[in-house]
């Protein structure tokens, strides 16, 4: 038992740590920790390797199949230049020797701190608090992050992984804090979709609270959430043909969600699809280190997409994000048969999330894709019901 929390100690160390600073690469305080950033990225990973060769014996053809996953995520992510989705990548497959349950404590931990710190020396004035007027419009506060959506959809993150761990046991009193808090982070940010899904989660968090019981009943319910992830993709695409097809209904509501169907459309006709990874420059409200906007550097016009499903297939390509589509939505089924109700529950409200919003596929988004590994390639060290 001594020697297993030791390797655990192994892998939590080191992941709290970079999950830490993970967070700073999109925030002002990046200048201040790039000098040892991709250093002690790589000393992280090394521990958490060398941490893994030791279960190199015990590996079987699961294993290595996910190894190979993970590497072939990991290419894709390095031709990408999305060094944090490369590391993920890795961290994904190492974490499956942990105990889920601590792996999510730490993540909690250490993002919760990434937050505070970057919010607190926005507002003390360390670093800018860049402040958005759109004229007639609430100013968009940064809070030290390069994009105003980045603080709020990092803090849903952080109160999904808060109710997972306290499932049950979550109280009226904590709710109300975590509501408090999205109320605040709305006001400064203005970001409406990420205040309305933590209250869907808050409010989610309470049904499961009182009535578990009775959910965990409805077949169709948790079948409709084992299969959020396709159902999401393919409401997506449908949405983006209706727009193409120029259907009245659709053209209208494409006005209503700031014209997201509109640029997913043209993204699909300029860039196409292909098989493997596409390195595409989407120029959106987002800043450099210098706080411009990329708009503002490039005669290029606003062409980011938000969708999700959209925008990670035409980056990491047809193969790798239908890979991930299908392999989750495994994850999900296992899941619901082992009546994972919060988890499921959580998987689905993010993934209807990225029908609208991008921000789900790094960790400190939703720190869930860690689950797939625990789930896919299980350690024998423990039973199926121990590992979640």
């Amino acid at each position: 038992m001594a020697q297993t929390i030791k390797k655990d100690i192994c892998f939590y160390v080191p992941f709290g740590i970079w999950a830490y600073f993970s967070v700073f690469w999109h925030t002002f305080l990046y200048p201040y920790i790039a000098i040892f950033y991709l250093p002690l990225s790589i000393v992280c990973m090394l521990v958490i390797g060398l941490r893994e060769c030791l279960f190199l014996k015990t590996y079987t053809w699961k294993d290595i199949l996910g190894a190979a996953f993970a590497i072939f995520g990991m290419i894709i992510a390095i031709r990408l230049h999305e060094g944090t989705v490369m590391y993920s990548c890795f961290l994904i497959f190492c974490g499956r020797h942990t105990d889920f349950r601590n792996l999510m404590k730490t993540c909690l931990i250490s993002f919760s701190l990434s937050l505070l710190t970057i919010v607190l020396c926005s507002q003390i004035g360390m670093i800018p608090d860049y402040i958005l007027d759109a004229g007639g419009v609430r100013p968009r506060h940064f809070l030290g992050f390069r994009y105003a959506l980045y603080a709020p959809s990092i803090y849903f993150n952080l109160c999904a992984v808060l109710l997972y761990l306290r499932k049950q046991k979550i109280t009226w009193i904590e709710s109300a804090a975590m509501a408090a808090i999205a109320l605040y982070l709305y006001k400064m940010t203005d970001s409406r979709l990420c205040f309305v899904w933590t209250l869907l989660l808050i409010v989610i968090g309470l049904l499961l609270k009182y009535g578990f019981d009775f959910f965990s009943r409805r077949t169709l319910l948790k079948l409709l959430m084992t299969f959020s992830l396709l159902l999401s993709a393919l409401v997506s695409y449908g949405l983006v043909y209706a727009y193409q097809q120029k259907v009245p209904v659709i053209l209208t509501l494409n006005d209503k969600l700031s014209n997201r169907l509109g640029k997913a459309s043209q993204s699909l006709e300029e860039n196409g699809l292909s098989l493997l990874d596409h390195n595409i420059e989407f120029n959106g409200n987002g800043l450099n280190m210098d706080g411009q906007s990329g708009k503002d550097e490039s005669e290029t016009k606003d062409n980011y997409v938000d969708c999700f499903y959209v925008k990670m297939l035409q980056e990491y390509g047809i193969v790798f994000f239908s890979l991930v589509l299908i392999l989750y939505t495994k994850v999900l089924w296992h899941l619901q048969k082992k009546n994972e109700l919060y988890i499921l529950a959580i998987f689905s409200l993010i993934a209807l999330h990225g029908i609208l919003d991008d921000l789900i596929f790094k960790l400190f988004y939703h720190s869930f894709w860690m689950v797939g590994s625990f789930v896919l390639i299980r350690h024998n060290r423990r039973t199926d019901d121990e590992y979640l």
